[in-house]
């Protein structure tokens, strides 16, 4: 496929005003441009539909029909629409058409999902690959048309040209499923708005398929946010005033080797490590800081959660893939109780096709993006435990404007 799609990655901090600017940028572009407006928060699609009052912005209605009924009629008719993630990881040829008949633009509020481990036997695959697929360039050919089965949602998924492997042996290869480049390619043009883009899993999506993209910045010019072009210095060693974190030696020692609180060491972890963790972040909030539920955010693995939660902060799990929410702009204490590595297959995938991955900007980068859910994004300060020391060490150089 013919990448034809140009995309223009609006690389700026949390809080540096990237929505604002794409808001003016929509409301100063051509009376008949056509804008498509994602956003993983619905708060923000009321943002859009309200700052962009000229443009009429629209949002699917599930009241009468699905969302995706619902958006096909108004893309159909050339509306300008403001929807989800979700809803955009869901579209079909027939929303593909009408996207590329009008020319529409994209903006899309930071990064999707863009790959997934699929779970299947190795018997499973040998059978596949033996009666009904082949594999071709590392995608998975689907070659009897007429299969209808218990293997019908491998089917669905190659047909669709977003089953792909890797590994020597086919059979005990792992495969993968990707997210329809078809989709970024039908918009004429895509704006993305993130942080850190080299470190996202999006960036090697891109490359893998050869999408071009070239990066923009945000700059305040007569009082109003704006895309530029020019070279930006967001200073973010001015934020390091205004997060405390906790240094004791005593609750930071469960966190002292280098993978400590990885999704691998909480697997292996004792019971006894479990109540240390869970101690050690009840008395950060309570008597380290004073902090009670409800002014306090903490996270970990989800499949980890129910060892960490203690009574007087169980209530206050955020994931750790939180992104572009504002529910929690009013806690002032944080603990981040994770080690974040990319996940090992994902990136083995990638490297295998020759394109390389930052294991540290990535860890960086989804701790900024979690920890400006707080109270830091509008300017003031925050308590943070940190026990990982690789990860507060990453944190803490970041903060001395080293990215």
């Amino acid at each position: 496929m013919i990448m034809n799609v140009k995309c223009k990655v609006v690389d700026a901090p949390c809080g540096a005003g990237k929505t604002s600017a794409a808001i003016n940028f929509i409301n100063g572009s051509d009376e008949n441009a056509k804008f498509l407006f994602i956003t993983p928060f619905l708060t923000e699609v009321d943002r859009v539909k309200e700052c962009c009052a000229d443009r009429n912005f629209v949002e699917p209605d599930n009241n009468k029909m699905s969302k995706t009924e619902s958006i096909k009629i108004l893309l159909k008719e050339g509306r300008n629409v403001a929807s989800t993630h979700s809803l955009f990881e869901r579209f079909d040829a027939e929303i593909l058409n009408h996207i590329s008949r009008y020319g529409y633009t994209l903006i899309m509020d930071e990064v999707t999902s863009v790959i997934e481990h699929v779970v299947i036997s190795d018997k499973d695959k040998k059978v596949i690959l033996e009666k009904y697929a082949h594999i071709d360039n590392s995608h998975i050919i689907w070659d009897d048309d007429s299969y209808t089965g218990v293997f019908n949602i491998y089917k669905v998924m190659a047909k669709s040209n977003r089953l792909v492997t890797y590994g020597d042996d086919p059979i005990r290869s792992h495969w993968m499923f990707l997210f329809p480049v078809e989709i970024f390619n039908a918009f004429s043009e895509i704006y993305l708005l993130t942080y850190m883009f080299n470190a996202q899993l999006q960036k090697c999506y891109y490359d893998y398929y050869g999408i071009s993209y070239e990066y923009l910045n945000v700059k305040k010019e007569n009082g109003t946010y704006v895309f530029t072009s020019e070279p930006v210095n967001y200073h973010v060693e001015l934020y390091a005033s205004l997060i405390d974190i906790e240094e004791s030696p005593k609750l930071n020692a469960i966190g002292d080797q280098i993978n400590a609180l990885s999704s691998s060491w909480y697997q292996r972890a004792s019971s006894k490590d479990m109540a240390t963790l869970s101690n050690n972040t009840y008395n950060f909030f309570r008597n380290k800081i004073g902090a009670k539920s409800g002014s306090v955010i903490w996270t970990t693995f989800k499949e980890e959660k129910n060892k960490v939660k203690k009574k007087g902060f169980s209530k206050d799990f955020l994931p750790l893939n939180s992104r572009a929410t504002n529910m929690y702009q009013n806690t002032y204490a944080a603990a981040y109780l994770a080690n974040r590595y990319v996940n090992p297959m994902e990136k083995n995938f990638f490297m295998k096709m020759g394109i390389t991955y930052d294991e540290d900007a990535y860890a960086l980068s989804e701790l900024i993006q979690w920890l400006w859910r707080t109270q830091i994004r509008n300017g003031k300060p925050i308590s943070l435990y940190i026990p990982s020391s690789r990860m507060r060490g990453l944190l803490k150089n970041w903060l001395k404007g080293n990215n």
